[in-house]
């Protein structure tokens, strides 16, 4: 699988999901001066199972170290589960994908491409549909089997998650989530890259568990 394909099966299962976890929590629940990692993510984990939608925009950064640039992008993304899955890009052009069970669509303005695919002949939505339920539940298992994962800051709470597998350890270095300073959302996550590229992105006025239109998972014309 080519690198840009490894990583937008990486936003699609950790970036997206991977802010599920965080947003329905009090202030403060999280963290506590004495707590350690596994504190932490247990807490997590049964925040996680209190979430059955969500939807924000967000706010992309992508630094290319190569040309000493930052590329600024806009877009929305959604959740519902237990597999629908909307990530769009929409400033400075409109790109993304949906998925909903096992049927999805993608679709690039720029190159005027739009189409379907199943997740059976996709093989990486399939694996976006295979592993997002461990996301939104927030499986340690699963989530420890792939990635080393340590508390870096109580206040603010930033989780850093580094792969263990070799495919994706050959560009990904490491993965830092942060909370807001409230303790009730995430603020930002951020993908750092081995040749020093690096790709933030901000999630701005999060909702959780209000019902979803229908036409949020619906490919555009």
């Amino acid at each position: 699988m080519r690198r840009t394909s490894l990583l937008w099966v990486f936003f699609a299962r950790a970036l997206g999901v991977v802010c599920l976890i965080g947003l329905v929590v009090t202030p403060n629940a999280l963290a506590g001066p004495n707590d350690d990692t596994d504190a932490v993510l247990a807490r997590l984990a049964a925040q996680a199972q209190k979430v059955q939608t969500i939807q924000s925009p967000f706010v992309q950064r992508k630094r290319l170290a190569a040309f000493n640039a930052v590329l600024v992008t806009k877009g929305r993304f959604a959740f519902r589960r237990p597999g629908d899955l909307l990530w769009e890009y929409l400033e400075p052009s409109r790109s993304g994908f949906v998925l909903r069970g096992e049927q999805g669509w993608q679709w690039d303005a720029s190159t005027g491409q739009h189409k379907s695919f199943t997740v059976a002949s996709s093989p990486e939505m399939e694996a976006v549909a295979g592993q997002i339920v461990a996301w939104a539940t927030f499986d340690l298992k699963w989530l420890r089997s792939r990635y080393q994962i340590t508390l870096v800051s109580s206040v603010p709470l930033v989780l850093k998650l580094v792969p263990t597998g070799q495919g994706i350890r050959k560009f990904l270095d490491y993965l830092l989530v942060q909370f807001q300073p409230s303790g009730d959302a995430v603020r930002t996550i951020e993908l750092r890259e081995i040749d020093g590229d690096w790709t933030r992105i901000s999630f701005t006025a999060p909702r959780l568990n209000d019902p979803l239109d229908e036409s949020i998972f619906v490919a555009p014309k």
